[in-house]
């Protein structure tokens, strides 16, 4: 996915909203029942991860996601997926081709 925020805070590559929508319709095809967003530096400068919320809940409404740069106000460490306890945060996924 294009863009780049760098340790102080600078966009170093602006934010693919295309990109963005493309991993979407791809999530949604492939059925994933929820998505966690990790972008570099978001702590320090959470501006494409909130452009990414943004897209995704015009994409994937409704769908469970958790990002890097946020407080539990607004989103909180899990969540409930089909009567299954989600861990977001602090706990690290392997994906397996």
């Amino acid at each position: 996915m294009r863009g780049r925020i760098d340790s102080l805070g600078n966009e170093i590559d602006p934010l693919s909203d295309d990109d963005v929508r493309a991993a979407a319709r791809h999530f949604k095809a492939c059925k994933v029942e929820a998505v966690a967003v990790c972008l570099l530096w978001s702590i320090v400068n959470p501006a494409h991860e909130r452009r990414v919320r943004e897209i995704l809940e015009e994409e994937l409404p409704g769908m469970p996601v958790s990002y890097t740069h946020s407080d539990a106000a607004d989103d909180p460490p899990c969540g409930d997926l089909g009567g299954r306890r989600i861990l977001k945060k602090k706990t690290y996924h392997t994906q397996h081709n």
